[in-house]
């Protein structure tokens, strides 16, 4: 254990460090700014052919017309949330799974080295890999009814995990999205929506409605020419996912243990295998000249709107850094902003990069999860310690105590997106108290806690 700062320090991990090795490696060569664009690059870079190595693997063609398809994946929600520890191991669980398929001496000896950078990154694609590997292995020493028989045995034990963790764990579920936006979320698709615009001629949605319908026809064209489909073992690994995508709590999931919190947004990154699996399954269709120029054009719309979306992004975070500048150093800052459609909190993390080098960001949710490499000792004089009451000084119903002052929270104070205020808290307030300018609303009390 490696000591930083008093109430900071440093633990030795296996996982969930990799990118953050790579981006701490860059930043003493480049600086923060140029790290993260390097880092964030080469990561896509990786992810795209990744899936794109994965699909000509298993499907035995270049999934070329599906490119589109693919970037869009790559730059989708999970990208956008930032869990690129986790974005990164799943690329190394496809690298594994494609050198595990193709059956050859030396490729036995890349999928153990796949997998083991996939474990120093996260731990959940290493699982998934793991479970696909066993399940390919075992249906390939199957045929006819033997098949079908392990895809129900490997059926009822998802289903039992997730009964399991829906009894012992009642809060794992979250909410109910509706029956439309669950089967959206089956095929994958739901990683286009990087922010949750409402359905308009176009946005987000349209994208996805119009990338699902092309994933239908294809799939329909399969299933006219393939008679035994239900024996093949990339339908069967999506089918099985799919199910799990029903079965398993889409909100938390609890590893009883191994970590003392749960891992959260489970039912998005989950999305993204599906997503991928999908892929897998309609390589081998024959689209018409319509269907892929439709999905070039879908691409294009997606990017044209996300570029609009972070350009209000970028407006937002130089208005927190030219607020968080002015600052005298080593301050303690917060943040409750607000972002049209950015509905999950993340723009919050905005403080997290102003304060590099300048100011500590206090409701930082990182050490508090004990899942990062970084942690903080109770009633540390530099960040929350306990997730608890970082989730609530995110939601603005955190009770302000006198040892976090001198505390500053810059929040949203106009209708524009940058039009924000920093004001210092006073103890015994809530810091969503003071009117919060959310989207056109102004909020005169504190907003209600949830659990992460």
């Amino acid at each position: 254990m490696e000591q930083r700062v008093p109430g900071l320090y440093m633990v030795h991990q296996s996982t969930n460090i990799l990118f953050d090795i790579w981006l701490t490696l860059l930043m003493k060569q480049f600086g923060p700014v140029l790290a993260q664009r390097i880092a964030v690059g080469a990561s896509v870079l990786l992810f795209f052919w990744s899936i794109f190595t994965f699909i000509k693997v298993v499907s035995g063609r270049p999934p070329w017309f599906l490119a589109p398809l693919l970037a869009v994946l790559s730059y989708g929600r999970i990208f956008h949330y930032g869990f690129f520890n986790f974005y990164i191991s799943l690329a190394f669980a496809l690298l594994a799974l494609a050198s595990f398929w193709e059956r050859r001496p030396w490729s036995y000896a890349l999928f153990i080295l796949a997998i083991i950078l996939s474990w120093t990154a996260h731990p959940l694609p290493v699982f998934w890999a793991l479970a696909v590997a066993a399940y390919v292995h075992m249906a390939r020493n199957s045929a006819g009814k033997a098949r079908i028989a392990l895809l129900s045995s490997a059926a009822l034990g998802v289903l039992s995990v997730g009964l399991y963790e829906r009894i012992r764990f009642p809060n794992s579920a979250g909410s109910h999205q509706g029956l439309l936006r669950t089967l959206l979320g089956i095929t994958g698709m739901d990683q286009i929506l990087a922010f949750g615009h409402r359905l308009s001629i176009v946005s987000y949605r349209s994208v996805e409605l119009g990338m699902t319908l092309v994933f239908v026809l294809l799939l329909f064209q399969i299933v006219r020419r393939e008679k035994k489909l239900a024996f093949d073992i990339p339908v069967q690994l999506y089918a099985l996912s799919c199910f799990a995508a029903f079965a398993l709590p889409s909100y938390k999931f609890y590893f009883p243990g191994a970590f003392k919190n749960p891992l959260g947004f489970m039912g998005e990154r989950f999305s993204l295998v599906l997503a991928i699996l999908a892929c897998v399954v309609i390589a081998r269709a024959n689209p018409k000249r319509w269907q892929r120029g439709l999905l070039l054009v879908l691409a294009i719309v997606f990017f044209v709107v996300v570029y609009q979306d972070e350009r209000s992004l970028v407006q937002l975070e130089e208005k927190v850094d030219e607020l968080v500048i002015a600052l005298p150093p080593l301050q303690r800052v917060a943040a409750l902003l607000h972002f049209p459609g950015a509905t999950d909190g993340f723009t919050d993390n905005l403080v997290d990069r102003a304060c590099v080098g300048h100011c500590y960001s206090y409701g930082n949710y990182e050490a508090a999860t004990l899942q990062f490499r970084i942690r903080a000792a109770r009633n540390n004089p530099y960040i929350l310690a306990e997730t608890e009451e970082s989730d609530r000084l995110a939601q603005g119903s955190y009770l302000v105590q006198p040892r976090d002052l001198p505390l500053y929270q810059i929040s949203s104070c106009g209708p524009r997106i940058t039009d924000l205020c920093i004001r210092a808290l006073k103890a015994g307030e809530f810091n969503g108290s003071v009117g919060v300018h959310a989207l056109g609303i102004i909020s005169a009390t504190p907003l209600q806690s949830e659990s992460p």
